[in-house]
């Protein structure tokens, strides 16, 4: 197609001199003769350039057409893998979970085997792994599965009287400092230190748990926000002046709370964050404090 319109240009370029000259030599009649072939060539020039354009500009758009199926063809696949690659990931880990049970079924059936010699005696077995279950390992108190429970029980309950429940939301101040500093045993040493004080902080009817990591969450049935707020700062208060004896070292370390209350019908998990939230202004606010939830 070059080669062509290169010459079609050639044709022109000596068509229209042609014409001019016999133009000037006023022969007239041959150069109306080339004028027209001077014309025809250069039409199709325009048409044979126009066509070269179009098909640059068409090949362009096919090729960025196939470019953008191809990466859609690359998104897709990478989809499809990671889809079953995580498929994978959760067979394993239920089969994981499945064959875990079942040993840990196992081991305390024979565990309990030789015990269990009546009904009183399987009863207090299987009361045994209930609390195994429901217990955070390290410091006694309520997992948060077991909290969780609590807390939809005391909101049917409020939904009944009408009576406002609390949360407590508490976290230890600088804790990573203090894992860095005197290594995770001390670090262990201080949640259970903190979870006594909670512990003996607390009513009959309040439920104290470990919430994650170093955030517990205090669930106060029948109590207002100002009453929690007031429980919150004494807690904090309290630990303020308490010391944790660990390989010959003396940690004192302070708590940080949020405080939020359910008093009308909300999704509990809006009056948890509020007072994550508050929990959060107060340690914007110098932390070993309390805030409560606006």
């Amino acid at each position: 197609m070059a080669q062509e319109i290169q010459d079609q240009n050639r044709l022109k370029d000596t068509s229209e001199s042609l014409y001019k000259l016999y133009e000037k030599q006023n022969r007239y009649e041959e150069a109306l003769k080339f004028r027209n072939e001077f014309d025809k060539i250069k039409n199709k020039l325009l048409s044979a350039q126009a066509y070269e354009k179009l098909s640059a500009m068409k090949a362009r758009h096919e090729k960025e057409t196939r470019e953008k199926q191809i990466q859609l063809l690359k998104k897709e696949q990478e989809v499809r893998d990671e889809r079953i690659r995580r498929q994978r990931v959760t067979i394993t880990l239920s089969i994981l979970a499945i064959v875990l049970a079942i040993i840990l079924l196992i081991t305390l059936y024979h565990r309990f085997k030789l015990k269990v010699k009546s009904g009183k005696a399987l009863e207090q077995a299987f009361q045994k792994m209930e609390q195994l279950a429901s217990t955070d390992q390290l410091t006694g108190l309520y997992n948060r599965r077991s909290m969780l429970e609590r807390i939809e029980i005391e909101t049917v309950r409020m939904g009944r009287t009408w009576k406002p429940f609390s949360f407590i939301m508490l976290d230890i101040d600088d804790f990573k400092k203090i894992n860095d500093t005197f290594g995770h045993e001390c670090g262990d040493n201080v949640l259970i230190m903190l979870a006594q004080v909670l512990a003996d902080s607390l009513r009959l009817q309040d439920v104290p748990a470990r919430w994650g990591g170093e955030e517990f969450l205090l669930l106060l049935p029948d109590t207002t926000i100002d009453g929690a707020l007031q429980l919150a700062e004494k807690i904090c208060h309290n630990i303020e002046s308490i010391c944790v004896s660990c390989h010959e070292n003396k940690i004192q370390f302070t708590v940080s709370a949020g405080v939020s209350s359910y008093d009308h019908p909300e999704p509990i998990e809006s009056v948890i964050r509020k007072a994550d939230d508050a929990l959060y202004h107060a340690k914007k606010a110098g932390k070993n404090c309390a805030h409560k939830a606006i």
